[in-house]
């Protein structure tokens, strides 16, 4: 029996839908061998029903991984996606960012950093800028923002 509630709670965390608005979410198998973390970029993968991480090499954003609370952590392989292609969604920035920013998805990384993460600048080529993106909310790497996407 739980006894305990919290009364303080995150105001949005990554892969949240933002809002009820218009959107477009569509079901992928995640074909990588680790689990992807809810609120990054995933690129097509290598079926039109399958969906990766990026790599350097291929790739152009699928979508975003929508947060779904069977499963804890994220999708894991082999697993079912749901990626959000159009809408608002909460993402967790690997920088400040704000409504007068580019957005940048990351496609290389190094140690430190996460492959389908979103910024505002291309980090010395590490990064591809999304056209079909806007920061609606502004965020920083400690709070998420708000991502609207409107992908074709």
């Amino acid at each position: 029996m739980q006894l305990s509630y919290q009364t303080n709670h995150a105001p949005a965390f990554e892969g949240m839908l933002a809002d009820t608005g218009p959107r477009d979410v569509g079901s992928y198998t995640n074909e990588d061998a680790d689990t992807i973390g809810y609120g990054v970029g995933v690129k097509q993968g290598t079926s039109d029903v399958t969906c990766a991480l990026p790599t350097a090499t291929s790739g152009t954003l699928l979508g975003v991984l929508v947060h779904n609370q069977m499963s804890r952590g994220g999708v894991r392989p082999k697993a079912t996606a749901d990626v959000l292609r159009k809408g608002r969604i909460c993402v967790r920035p690997e920088q400040e960012v704000s409504p007068a920013d580019p957005v940048f998805w990351r496609v290389t990384s190094d140690a430190a950093e996460a492959l389908g993460r979103f910024r505002r600048d291309a980090d010395g080529g590490k990064a591809v800028q999304v056209n079909n993106a806007r920061w609606v909310r502004s965020g920083h790497p400690d709070q998420p923002a708000v991502l609207e996407i409107n992908l074709p």
